[in-house]
């Protein structure tokens, strides 16, 4: 299997999966166990000598309700929660524009399933910083495509 992220990315996402088990207070075999994984499977997550697959990412978000986007690219020390935010159309347009403008100027072409997640997952992060932000837009389209 390909790597899309690099071995910098890697490890930076592992101190986050670090940083959330020691949030709960579990050990690496409790966290693992209720993420469904092996405990070795973890660990090298955990020690960013694996991928995180993004099923991972629906897990943490489904069980913990951890923020996929904080666990791709943080840069908040403590975890971040996911929560129930209301809709800003405005953002939500400026959002879908650069999405757009990003996809044309790199030549790629998503599905429609993948555009959406992409989309989706930048307004998030837009929203988290409370503005657009080109460069995490280009981080995420990076890994979408």
């Amino acid at each position: 299997m390909t790597s899309i992220a690099t071995t910098v990315q890697n490890r930076e996402v592992g101190q986050r999966l670090a940083v959330i088990r020691a949030e709960i207070g579990f050990s690496q075999n409790a966290f693992a166990d209720s993420l469904g994984i092996s405990p070795h499977t973890y660990a090298n997550y955990e020690r960013g000598t694996r991928e995180t697959p993004s099923a991972l990412l629906r897990t943490l978000l489904e069980v913990h309700g951890i923020d996929p986007v904080w666990v791709l690219a943080g840069p908040e020390p403590n975890a971040v929660h996911a929560v129930e935010r209301r809709l800003n159309l405005a953002l939500l347009e400026e959002v879908v524009r650069m999405v757009e403008r990003s996809l044309h100027h790199a030549g790629k072409k998503l599905s429609p399933d993948k555009k959406a997640r992409l989309i989706r997952l930048a307004y998030e992060r837009c929203m988290h910083a409370g503005k657009t932000d080109a460069r995490g837009i280009r981080d995420l389209l990076l890994l979408a495509a």
